[in-house]
């Protein structure tokens, strides 16, 4: 899945789609604003760096924020935070 930002193409996709041990960086999160303000109070915004620890592609989603710890996000709100590999 391809993304322009300028003339910066990115390789963006789900934060369901990511591998074990892959740091990626919050592009965009497509959500209501509730789930965004949720997100964003504990650290997920855009720009932010996280490491994927856990997913199985089909359950919750273990991730770590060097701001605000360890997390687990449900597969439905993984599917709505897009990421770029870093």
């Amino acid at each position: 899945m391809g993304y322009d930002v300028g003339d910066k193409p990115l390789n963006v996709s789900p934060l369901s789609n990511i591998d074990e041990g892959k740091t990626v960086k919050i592009v965009k999160i497509v959500g209501g604003r509730g789930l965004i303000k949720r997100l964003y109070e504990i650290g997920l915004l855009p720009g932010a760096e996280i490491q994927v620890l856990r997913n199985s592609k089909h359950g919750p989603v273990i991730i770590r924020n060097n701001v605000s710890g360890t997390f687990s996000l449900g597969f439905g709100v993984a599917k709505k935070i897009m990421v770029e590999v870093m």
